[in-house]
């Protein structure tokens, strides 16, 4: 591949963090790892594939995503690329929690410490505690939210990406408060490195507001379902959209639990404390589908 094939990838990368297009992007990579694997540059090809799941798991294609794991994974491996290899293997579990659920994703992370080092410990740990926030136990996420805390000091750069961890699980708790001094102090309109940063923000400002019955709740859930759908951040659209029924009527609330499919239904999950007013006038079918 040529240098500048390199570069346009990179920079693609970047500006996926807040208003770059997913699928662009991910066109840029899909070429870029098509011509390392034609010229025989397996690890580098991993590499490409691992960033490719992690775009495509924004994008929320959950299925596309874990092929791309799964490939950076034999790749990866076979150029005994081992932390490449355990990050990797958490794009693998966010997959499968995306499509499966949180027990297939354990298997993929626990997988992961086996080839992790000292420097990488962070990120694994940071990655785990969003995967458990949003699909797993309030348990299991405290123990990695006190982890990632001391990550603070040693990588400086992902504060960004820490806080809106750290806010994600406080919202689920209930700690509005701490929720709020954490995303207010969370820039979006520059690089970060994590992919859709500025459409997850907005995601949790507008859970925030909405659990909090604020009168600003309907236009934050606007505003996160429009960045979430101009970026094509698929993931984050379907976290709004599940808000904005939540928000609504008890009506509302029937007709995505009827229709929806795993990605909405899991995404109820991680908002569990705003659809518990709901619950009293749903079906024993209704209540089944959403696994209460």
């Amino acid at each position: 591949p040529s240098i500048r094939s390199i570069g346009e990838a990179f920079v693609a990368l970047i500006e996926t963090s807040f208003d770059g297009n997913l699928a662009s992007a991910i066109d840029v990579l899909v070429r870029l790892a098509t011509a390392q694997m034609r010229s025989g540059e397996t690890h580098f090809a991993g590499v490409t594939y691992l960033n490719l799941a992690n775009l495509l798991r924004a994008q929320g294609d959950s299925v596309r995503s874990l092929e791309a794991a799964d490939e950076a994974i034999d790749l990866l491996e076979s150029s005994s690329a081992g932390p490449e290899v355990a990050s990797a293997l958490v794009a693998r579990g966010w997959a499968l929690a995306q499509s499966t659920g949180i027990e297939a994703a354990s298997e993929a992370i626990s997988a992961a410490n086996r080839w992790i080092t000292p420097g990488l410990r962070w990120e694994i740990t940071l990655e785990s505690a969003e995967i458990e926030t949003l699909y797993g136990s309030r348990e299991r996420a405290s123990d990695h939210i006190a982890d990632i805390e001391r990550a603070r000091e040693e990588s400086p750069w992902a504060t960004s990406q820490i806080d809106a961890t750290r806010a994600q699980y406080e919202l689920r708790l209930g700690n509005f408060t701490v929720a709020e001094t954490l995303l207010a102090g969370i820039p979006i309109s520059s690089p970060s490195s994590s992919t859709a940063h500025k459409a997850h923000v907005l995601a949790l400002r507008a859970h925030l507001l909405v659990a909090a019955h604020s009168a600003e709740g309907p236009d934050a859930v606007a505003a996160a379902i429009r960045q979430a759908r101009n970026q094509g951040a698929g993931f984050w659209l379907t976290y709004g959209e599940v808000l904005q029924a939540v928000a609504g009527s008890g009506d509302e609330m029937r007709r995505l639990v009827r229709a929806s499919s795993h990605k909405h239904l899991a995404a109820l999950s991680a908002m569990a404390e705003l659809t518990m007013p709901h619950l009293e006038s749903f079906s024993a079918a209704e209540m089944s589908a959403i696994g209460a």
